[in-house]
């Protein structure tokens, strides 16, 4: 059984080897809301900063019905949503079973509320197996 501590741990393992990316876990118990990833990134002379909300789920509903996500709160939609517009690289990162999923500020607002099909639309990045750090960053760089 998974959590979002051992979708933190296999991030950070596939992102171990990568130099140009940095991850930082936050813990702040007083800025309601704020993700629970800190990112720095860079190619070339282009460089990226963010935050990364992680949420894990064991598996989709069996019937294909809503997608509901125990702890994703108004409050972290809210902070994803407000640094997302005013040009913050903001996004949600969910583990399902062995599935991976990157949505951006936007489409985080849904997630919660629609059906795994809206999901599998609305991804910017979706990988089963495991994490792709490559793509990832390639999907967070090509955003902006």
């Amino acid at each position: 059984m998974g959590s979002e501590n051992s979708t933190w741990q296999t991030m950070r393992k596939a992102f171990k080897n990568i130099a140009n990316v940095r991850l930082t876990r936050n813990e702040d118990k007083f800025d309601v809301g704020k993700p629970d990833v800190t990112f720095g990134m860079y190619a070339g002379e282009s460089k990226w900063t963010g935050f990364i909300e992680l949420k894990y789920l064991e598996r989709f509903p069996p019937r294909k019905g809503i997608v509901k996500i125990e702890h994703y709160t108004k409050e972290q939609k809210t902070w994803l949503l407000e640094q997302g517009e005013i040009g913050g690289r903001c996004f949600l990162f969910c583990q399902v079973g062995r599935e991976y999923f990157l949505f951006d500020h936007k489409v985080a607002q849904q997630i919660g509320d629609v059906k795994e099909e809206y999901w599998r639309e609305f991804t910017l990045c979706h990988r089963k197996g495991k994490i792709d750090p490559i793509a990832i960053m390639i999907c967070i760089s090509a955003l902006y």
